[in-house]
């Protein structure tokens, strides 16, 4: 996944998503900073972004120290032109009533509410920030928005190339040692007829030939595997639409060295003949 701006500065309204905005940057590669001090904004961009040539994303509100809006007005002109059309600000805003009911609901205190009631607060806070509002390249209305939706909004505002796709695995596993707490989607594959009990074959496993072909001509192998092609393309593409950095596939059996390994390679090759890049592990195998 291509990141298209190099530093991205958040404000906004506290209470409109500044944490999970941040959250959702740094799954896609960023490094996220939230209210750091105003002072210190220069020197992170010349190490992470200058000299490291790291992405960035950086969240500044009533929180920061430092923060006023002469300060960010003149931060935002410094950047922009340091960076032009690498730099993005992105402003998030929300219904008074809706930052209402978030503090109500998490009974974190405003940053305004040291001298304010919390109506009050919130109402002075967008008040406040409204210059800096009208400077932001994308403003985004959190009111209604889910985590997925503002990812959705957050990769379509600062234009990610997203041809690269997602980080997809596909991992063969054993039952007796657990499920791999990673795994997005489990597959159990003990339904099918287990080469374990086949002297012949087994010393041998899934990634032998011998053993496939055995657990390929069970009857339940192939429209298993059918079902499977007519799943995941669209969740695939769902997947690197809403720019979820990972997804794991997960095939198990009783020990992780016959019918799971002969199934994951078999879908990761498939997966590979349809131009998805995968990376395929055998945790049992792996850890042998």
């Amino acid at each position: 996944m291509t990141l298209s701006p190099e530093l991205i500065l958040i404000t906004g309204q506290a209470g409109a998503g500044h944490s999970t905005s941040l959250k959702i940057l740094e799954d896609l590669g960023f490094v996220t900073v939230d209210n750091l001090p105003l002072a210190l904004v220069d020197q992170l961009v010349a190490i992470e972004v200058e000299t490291n040539g790291q992405a960035l994303a950086i969240c500044a509100d009533q929180r920061t120290s430092g923060f006023d809006v002469t300060a960010i007005e003149r931060l935002i002109a410094n950047l922009r032109q340091k960076f032009d059309t690498r730099f993005k600000h992105i402003h998030l805003v929300a219904s008074e009533a809706e930052i209402l009911r978030r503090y109500q609901s998490t009974r974190r205190a405003h940053p305004l509410s040291a001298t304010h009631q919390i109506e009050e607060a919130i109402a002075l806070d967008g008040a406040q920030l409204a210059p800096i509002a009208a400077l932001a390249d994308i403003e985004i209305d959190t009111t209604a928005l889910s985590p997925t939706a503002l990812r959705s909004h957050i990769l379509t505002a600062v234009k990610f190339d997203t041809a690269g796709g997602l980080g997809l695995t596909v991992q063969s596993f054993a039952f007796k040692n657990g499920v791999p707490a990673a795994a997005d989607y489990v597959f159990d594959v003990r339904f099918l007829r287990n080469p374990h009990w086949d002297a012949g074959l087994r010393a041998l496993t899934g990634q032998d030939d011998e053993v496939f072909d055995y657990i390929a001509a069970d009857y339940g192998f192939g429209s298993f595997f059918t079902g499977l092609y007519q799943l995941f393309p669209p969740i695939l593409s769902a997947s690197i639409r809403d720019g979820r950095p990972q997804l794991m596939i997960a095939f198990g059996c009783t020990g992780g060295r016959h019918r799971s390994v002969a199934c994951a390679t078999h879908f990761a090759n498939w997966l590979r003949k349809e131009g998805i890049s995968v990376t395929l592990q055998h945790r049992e195998l792996d850890e042998a």
